[in-house]
């Protein structure tokens, strides 16, 4: 200030430039912030009441910070935001009073979002990191709080007449409420102190009913097909019987209604691979095929990432893989055009493939252009055998590397060779392999028709 160069952004608090990891350090690391801090009355009981709240042990869902200009609203967001960074109790100076009033050790871990809105422009999408297009607040938030995945969610949106009957309700327990936290100032007897209590009790109680007759609506994104362009998602409105807690009552109407899919099957996995298409060439990264799940509404939306895990195991036990779904590879080689480790499951297999999703796991996609254009035309021919047989000669002056005989030896028991594979040990090798890579080997296709 001395020199000139005050700036007021510098001593300021800003919510927005903190999450962005900007300003001044005194604000932007929770150890600083602490050792800066002063717990106030308000202040802790604002932490507390959150503690109590994530702990799952009480709180409020909502608080509303009335104070002045300069009354501490950007002070006391900011506190909940390291509050709940997960940096180490260690860096969080001062708060072992506020845990202990929580009844908790350290504090519950969660996810948080930070929504500025006059950063927020109606008008421009916000890219993120991972390619998302963002639009919207509730975007935003879906973003912040799950990233693409975000993308998947479902909203729960209020009936215009009940929520006048719920926000009285809740009036009424904030006047009741501060009427009892402030019983010694208003100088209450004890009979007075028990009445207002019993009144508080009783709002609150007439609060939690009102709830979910309030918040009957469900705001569901779903887009016809892929070829639409994305400001074609619409929101779909479903109206919600009140039955019990919101999210198991919006869960099981969402199932119902196979809106939300808690159980998906590897043929139908496989179907959505070619119709829309999801291959990238030959194969897809299972990172990159989670996320498309998680991104575009015209996919089946699964409950989790674990919904399609099982889907894939589900198509790599099918024993007609190679005609119905797909093969698993732990990686693929591009230099080599090679995939590593590829795994279908073999009739008879007793412990099945488990899938992983990494970034380089994968999705291999069986070649079936023979199939299609050769094999359904003759089957057709009543009492038509067909008998597919590939043969593939090989040649390397410099002698096949063990591992490579290795690998293709393992990989020709897995996909059902009818003869093992030979190497021979001249410069020029030879090898015959009785298959057809990540389709089949031999098949006889017998077409029978009734009379």
């Amino acid at each position: 200030m001395a020199s000139g160069n005050y700036l007021t952004a510098e001593f300021a608090a800003d919510l927005g430039r903190v999450h962005q990891g900007e300003g001044s350090q005194a604000y932007l690391l929770p150890r600083d912030f602490f050792t800066r801090t002063f717990l106030t009355y308000g202040l802790r009981r604002l932490l507390t009441d959150a503690l109590l709240r994530l702990s799952g042990n009480g709180g409020s869902p909502i608080v509303d910070l009335q104070t002045n200009f300069g009354g501490g609203k950007t002070h006391s967001l900011l506190a909940l935001y390291h509050l709940f960074s997960g940096a180490p109790v260690t860096d969080l100076i001062n708060i072992e009073p506020v845990l202990s009033d929580a009844g908790l050790s350290t504090p519950p871990a969660a996810r948080r979002a930070v929504l500025v809105g006059h950063a927020l422009s109606p008008a421009d999408a916000r890219p993120k990191p991972d390619g998302c297009l963002v639009r919207t607040m509730w975007g935003e938030m879906a973003w912040q709080l799950l990233g693409r995945e975000g993308f998947a969610l479902v909203f729960l949106a209020a009936d215009r007449t009940a929520l006048g009957n719920l926000t009285q309700g809740v009036r009424q327990y904030l006047t009741w409420q501060s009427i009892c936290d402030e019983s010694d100032t208003l100088n209450l007897d004890p009979f007075q102190n028990k009445q207002a209590r019993t009144q508080r009790d009783s709002a609150q109680e007439a609060v939690a009913a009102r709830i979910p007759d309030t918040y009957t609506w469900l705001l569901v994104p779903e887009q016809e097909n892929a070829s639409l362009p994305a400001s074609s998602t619409e929101l779909v409105e479903i109206r919600l019987q009140a039955q019990g807690a919101l999210a198991p009552n919006a869960s099981r109407k969402l199932r119902n209604e196979e809106r939300l899919l808690t159980v998906y099957a590897g043929t139908l996995l496989r179907s959505a691979l070619d119709k829309m298409p999801l291959w990238r060439g030959n194969h897809v990264l299972l990172k990159e095929l989670a996320d498309f799940f998680a991104t575009y509404p015209y996919l089946n939306r699964l409950k989790n990432s674990e919904v399609l895990l099982k889907a894939i195991e589900d198509g790599l036990n099918n024993s007609q893989w190679h005609l119905l779904t797909f093969a698993y590879a732990a990686s693929y080689d591009a230099e080599r055009q090679f995939y590593v480790n590829l795994k279908p499951v073999r009739q008879g297999q007793s412990q099945q493939i488990s899938p992983i999703l990494n970034a380089s796991s994968l999705l291999v996609k069986p070649v079936q252009t023979i199939s299609a254009e050769v094999l359904q035309h003759l089957s057709s021919l009543y009492g038509c055998k067909v008998e597919v047989t590939l043969k593939i000669h090989a040649e390397y002056p410099e002698g096949f590397p063990e591992d490579i005989q290795r690998i293709i030896k393992e990989n020709c028991v897995t996909l059902k060779f009818e003869k093992d594979t030979d190497f021979e040990e001249e410069n020029l090798l030879n090898a015959l392999l009785y298959c057809l890579e990540t389709l089949f080997l031999r098949e006889e296709l017998v077409s029978e028709t009734s009379s």
